[in-house]
């Protein structure tokens, strides 16, 4: 009898959209991105980009935050790229730790210091001569979404409204670990804050519905991994 050959293993995409090159797609979109490592005043180098129409101003500035584990590229920027078509200007940054950021990755020891770094991020954006008197709106997701409302908090006057998808403002029961798992680990990150585990199955799993768009995110060569440690620790 022929031996049934296994089927092939799935070919990692280039890119979230498939395998066209980024300028190209960009251009088939009709936008310009632009990418920048920005240096913060608190000393830490932070990745930054903008997806901007090409054929006409942008009506307005939509300034983006990711979420915890995600960077500002991959499926992230499909957002930024339907504002962009919808006639936007969207502007992004990695957050410390996150992507092509500084920082160990996957922490953030002081969320005010990365409100901070958005806050600077976005102040030079609006800044430039083009886009004077421009409205401007926040978009955050999960994490992201907290981030935008503390920004929002610290500096009310400077933004015209925001789109908050899934706020992280507080951990769902759901994806919460058991109490005694909540209260020993909170003992362990008093004294080594920066171990690399979080008590959770994958995030990915947990938030993403759909199974094309969740293959889609696993599939981010920059997002955080070590997530999956704790799967096997706990739940195992």
């Amino acid at each position: 009898m022929a031996e049934l050959t296994p089927p092939a293993a799935p070919v990692p995409l280039l890119f979230p959209w498939g395998d066209m090159p980024e300028e190209e797609y960009f251009k088939s979109k009709k936008l310009k991105n632009e990418r920048e490592w920005v240096k913060t005043p608190r000393g830490i180098s932070v990745f930054t980009q903008s997806w901007v129409p090409l054929e006409h101003p942008p009506e307005a500035l939509i300034f983006m935050v990711h979420g915890y584990g995600n960077d500002s590229s991959w499926v992230f920027q499909n957002t930024a790229i339907l504002f962009t078509q919808m006639g936007y200007a969207t502007f992004a940054l990695d957050l410390e730790g996150h992507g092509q950021s500084d920082g160990l990755k996957g922490f953030m020891p002081n969320l005010d210091n990365v409100v901070l770094d958005c806050s600077f991020v976005f102040n030079r954006v609006k800044q430039r001569p083009e886009f004077h008197k421009l409205p401007c709106f926040l978009y955050g997701e999960s994490l992201g979404g907290a981030i935008c409302l503390l920004l929002h908090f610290h500096e009310p006057q400077n933004y015209d409204g925001a789109i908050l998808m899934a706020p992280m403002c507080k951990i769902s029961e759901k994806m919460a670990p058991p109490w005694p798992v909540r209260q020993i680990l909170t003992f362990i990150a008093h004294w080594v804050p920066t171990w690399p585990i979080v008590p959770t199955k994958d995030l990915v799993d947990q938030s993403v519905k759909d199974p094309v768009k969740r293959e889609i995110a696993r599939n981010n060569p920059r997002r955080y991994t070590m997530l999956l440690l704790t799967s096997f620790f706990f739940f195992s």
